[in-house]
């Protein structure tokens, strides 16, 4: 590449950042800093001062231009500063003394920051976009279903008492009711054939222990068993009780082909059977169950939008606030007095102890919803205030003054949050129309109040 082609392409590249949006340029220079270090210890590793010397001066110049352009009005950049000023400490004692732990602990500490900024980024791209299109994220299609069938009609069709007399009558009747039911599966089916944006998977975080990632994981699979709208294991489970009639059709003609006919016919007559209509009975149950399913879905796809939003939102903002908390964690074990570190140690292990009790409480509300054992509009507004409980216990937990606070007034902070959740939602329960909804919220939120 010739001088004229270089100088176009770092043209280029200028222009580009120049243009980059700010929160996209803060995670560049982080992940450039994060570059710096990395070549300043294989440098010092490799006996190379002068070049280590170099990259852990540029990593220093981003963090002090980090310093220098917090805004001191806002609560965040009093909590970032003492961060960036002890990452500029390290990296400067690890370059002047060749140290490369200090420079891993600071290579450390700007790793959670980026992560963290990462996390804000998707959370202010949600948003945004939720406000440009203002919909949701899991646009779900809409389902154009074919009449509902009356699966339970199917049996008044057939003479139940002949058919259990004989089993050639029995095959047949089987087989005839089967096909009639698969067929209107199969319509239902087919309008069921949807994509939903929702991914079962669920990828271990390395911020969480292994409760925690197995409480979310599990609330992921949960969602989207519920969500699964197929019928094909239940066709599989009809189209099989379907061949088992056509092997005894097989068996019938296979006798009948044989020499000892009259005995073996006698003894096809008498082998148990269950009845054709406890048979249709049980077939007519769960494929209405798989249809009112897919009518569920068709007719409430606003609510399913709004929980799998929900569900993306609190995955990430528990992550977050694990972050945090290991970060409060390590900053409040450089304190030299035992006795305070043990303290607010205990007092952040309480903190994620609540945290975790709130987060337990998404699934059981969203599943009793879905069965309809509960209105949507105070399912709704449950997790809403639920979720207000959530981003207080957030918001405190940032700040390393709440942590040190005394007992009496860091404990009151918590009561207050517990009490303001009670409240609201006794007003929702006081609200419901149904003693079953109101006694299933007062138990949901039990354990809360513990």
């Amino acid at each position: 590449m010739n001088k004229s082609d270089t100088s176009l392409t770092e043209g280029i590249k200028r222009q580009q950042i120049l243009n980059m949006p700010p929160e996209q340029l803060t995670l560049i220079l982080y992940n450039g800093c994060l570059n710096f270090i990395d070549e300043g210890i294989e440098a010092i590793e490799k006996k190379r001062y002068e070049d280590a010397n170099i990259s852990l001066q540029k990593a220093q110049r981003i963090i002090s231009e980090f310093r220098l352009t917090l805004n001191m009005e806002y609560e965040i950049s009093h909590q970032l500063l003492p961060l960036y000023n002890y990452i500029f400490d390290n990296l400067v004692e690890g370059n002047v003394k060749k140290d490369t732990s200090k420079l891993i602990e600071a290579k450390e500490m700007i790793k959670e920051l980026r992560d963290s900024w990462g996390v804000a980024i998707k959370k202010t791209n949600r948003k945004k976009a939720k406000e440009k299109d203002n919909s949701s994220k899991f646009k779900l299609p809409k389902i154009k279903l074919p009449a509902k069938f009356d699966f339970n009609a199917l049996l008044p069709k057939y003479d139940a008492a002949e058919i259990n007399q004989s089993p050639v009558k029995f095959y047949k009747a089987v087989i005839g009711a089967t096909d009639e039911i698969l067929n209107y599966l199969q319509q239902y089916g087919a309008a069921a054939e949807i994509s939903i944006p929702f991914d079962a998977k669920y990828i271990d975080s390395p911020h969480l222990t292994p409760e925690e990632n197995s409480l979310l994981k599990n609330r992921r699979e949960k969602l989207a068993q519920i969500l699964n709208l197929g019928v094909e294991g239940l066709a599989a489970q009809i189209l099989e009780i379907r061949n088992e009639s056509e092997e005894m059709a097989a068996y019938r003609e296979r006798i009948m082909s044989g020499s000892k006919i009259l005995s073996e016919l006698c003894q096809f007559e008498k082998e148990p059977r269950v009845s054709f209509n406890f048979l249709v009975e049980n077939i007519a149950e769960s494929a209405t169950l798989a249809q009112d399913k897919i009518i569920f879905f068709a007719e409430n796809k606003n609510f399913i939008e709004q929980i799998l939003d929900a569900q993306e939102i609190w995955s990430a903002d528990y992550i977050s606030f694990k972050q945090n908390l290991h970060r409060k964690l390590k900053n409040l074990c450089s304190i030299k007095n035992k006795i305070r570190q043990n303290i607010y140690k205990a007092r952040l292990e309480e903190l994620r102890k609540l945290r975790l009790a709130i987060e337990e409480k998404f699934l059981p509300l969203i599943e009793f919803a879905l069965k309809g054992k509960i209105n949507f509009n105070s399912a709704l507004k449950s997790l809403e205030i639920l979720n207000e409980y959530k981003s207080a216990v957030d918001k405190f937990s940032c700040s390393e003054e709440n942590i040190q606070k005394k007992f009496d007034d860091f404990t009151e902070n918590l009561r207050k949050f517990d009490e303001k959740f009670s409240d609201d939602l006794q007003g929702i329960i006081d609200a419901c129309p149904k003693y079953n909804e109101q006694i299933f919220l007062k138990k949901w939120a039990e354990s809360l109040a513990e």
